[in-house]
């Protein structure tokens, strides 16, 4: 019995009996089931996939939001008179802008325009890095004939491309307040481009603060929507916006607007806590329409559709804008004229085949690379029938055909920053020329195709305000090009020269559609030394004159 007891109060669990025992069990399987249901929970709030609301992050949307902005020195072609007066002036807006942070410029290097930087998103990306913006802005100013244009470009530091971009031009008046007073509305031009008005800065339950107030036309108890950028549609060329998607997050009601913050209530959400820091605001403007309703009809008979719609109704669709470049297709009448002089021991002879009108054809196409850059093509085909000019040839007339063949790389200097306004062009590429006549007995004339490479120059002006009517002209050499002739040479080696010179009018007739009419002169000419495949005769000089006038149609898409 002592010993017994003695173990008992060395081990006090042998004291339990087995129905205690029991309950102990039960008590510890119990503690490890509520620490694996309390782990597991654990693991499922933390996991991703089972986050309901990461179905409304959108990248887009959080990069989208522009608060702290850049601004780029302004550019002038007046020697900067008018450069940094302005460019104070977008300081002073952008620094008192209620919605946005000025931020201090580091920038080193030349002042780049708005066109500088359209091609060169990673320059953007390097200069809001290094200043920690969101955005930049360039902007340029021009003074010309008829007034001053300015020209604004914002671009996004996410991905250094066009945001938007505002142009205003024809601005008679040079004094400073004028220029101000511009670059303010320009600005509030560019921020109405972005596909939303204002931010969510602060949440407390339902309670938010926006960063919009009576300055941006909003008042107490107004309704606004809170939304989610999900995805932005941009130029193909220029890259600025051009239209958004967008999902509803919810509905506030304003309590209390001040200047330049508001304070409202969440009535509805999509989700609970969706509605969040920097949250975007839409709706704030809203379109108006016209009234439209028909009048009532005093006749029950009348037929509606016809009277209201015409006879044959049918469903408008706006046509979109040329975006990628353009093909035209001309026809031409002219004049042909192909000299040769040979000679042979004492003797010379001197030819000349001509035709005072003949039939041509050209297909020109252009690709719009940017605004700058574009690649062109031409291919013209001409056929006549002239006189065999040497006495004792046959046969008596000979059938002809001239062709080129161009293709060219052309940079644009836009005189006005703008695509469809004056502009000169420089090209170059490659030019193939083929002059082909008939094989006669004596041979008159042999068959040529001249070759190398094609330098041009170019200018193109509008005429009108509209810019439905434009003028140019272009000049076109081949330096050195090379000679190939078949079926005989004419000499052991040539010097030759090729020249094309064009004047052109154009009018556009729709969104898509513009006629064309071109004057083009052709030259080509080469002189002979030594003796070639006719031998014992040889040439000595030997060209062809063209001129064409083209009319045609160019459709832009």
């Amino acid at each position: 019995m002592k010993t017994h007891k003695k173990i008992s109060r060395e081990h006090p669990i042998h004291n339990y009996c087995p129905r205690s025992k029991r309950h102990f069990h039960f008590l510890l399987f119990g503690l490890c089931f509520a620490l694996f249901l309390s782990t597991a929970n654990a693991q499922v709030a933390t996991s991703p996939q089972n986050d309901k609301r990461t179905s409304y992050i959108s990248e887009i949307d959080q990069e989208l939001t522009l608060r702290k902005i850049l601004i780029l020195p302004t550019l002038d072609n007046v020697d900067g008179i008018y450069a940094r007066p302005f460019e104070n002036a977008l300081h002073d807006i952008v620094g008192n802008d209620h919605q946005l942070d000025l931020v201090d410029s580091k920038t080193v290097g030349p002042a780049l325009s708005p066109y500088d930087l359209e091609d060169d998103p990673a320059r953007v990306q390097t200069l809001t890095k290094s200043s920690n913006a969101d955005a930049l802005i360039a902007s340029k100013i021009t003074k010309g004939p008829e007034g001053l244009s300015i020209q604004m470009s914002l671009f996004a530091g996410f991905d250094g491309l066009l945001l938007a971009t505002e142009t205003k031009e024809k601005i008679k008046s040079f004094d400073l307040k004028t220029l101000s007073t511009n670059a303010e509305e320009v600005i509030k031009t560019l921020k109405s481009k972005i596909p939303y008005r204002g931010l969510v800065l602060s949440r407390n339950g339902q309670r938010v603060t926006l960063n919009l107030g009576k300055k941006d036309g909003i008042d107490t108890n107004q309704v606004l929507t809170a939304v989610q950028i999900i995805k932005l549609t941009r130029h193909p060329k220029f890259h600025f916006i051009v239209s958004s998607d967008k999902e509803i997050l919810g509905k506030i009601k304003l309590k209390k607007v001040d200047e330049t913050l508001s304070f409202g209530e969440i009535i509805s959400e999509k989700e609970r806590g969706v509605i969040e820091k920097y949250s975007k605001i839409a709706g704030v403007d809203f379109v108006n329409y016209e009234d439209t309703s028909l009048p009532t009809s005093t006749t029950n008979n009348v037929d509606n559709k016809k009277n209201f719609f015409g006879d044959n109704p049918k469903e408008w669709t706006p046509v979109p804008t040329a975006q990628f470049g353009l093909v035209n297709f001309s026809l031409g009448m002219g004049s042909f004229t192909m000299n040769s002089n040979l000679t042979g021991g004492t003797s010379e002879v001197s030819m000349s085949a001509n035709k005072s009108l003949y039939l041509g054809l050209i297909l020109h196409g252009e690709l719009w690379v940017n605004a700058n850059w574009s690649v062109e093509s031409d291919i013209r085909q001409g056929i006549l029938t002239a006189n065999n000019p040497r006495t004792s040839s046959s046969p008596s007339e000979l059938n002809y055909m001239t062709s080129y063949y161009v293709v060219n790389g052309a940079y644009s200097f836009l005189i006005k920053d703008y695509f469809w306004g004056p502009k000169i062009q420089v090209l170059f590429g490659f030019r193939q020329t083929s002059l082909t006549a008939d094989y006669s007995s004596p041979v008159a004339f042999t068959s040529m195709t001249y070759r190398g490479l094609d330098l041009g120059l170019r200018g193109v002006f509008p005429l009108d305000p509209e810019e439905k009517w434009r003028l140019g002209a272009q000049f076109n050499i081949v330096p050195m090009p090379s000679l190939s002739e078949t079926p005989l040479s004419s000499g052991a080696s040539s010097s030759n020269t090729v020249n094309v010179y064009s004047a052109f009018a154009n009018r556009r007739i729709g969104q898509r559609m513009m006629a064309t009419a071109k004057l083009e002169f052709e030259y080509y000419q080469s002189t002979f030394s030594g003796l070639g495949g006719r031998a014992p005769e040889r040439a000595t000089t030997t060209s062809q004159r063209i001129t064409t006038l083209y009319g045609g149609l160019s459709w832009m898409f």
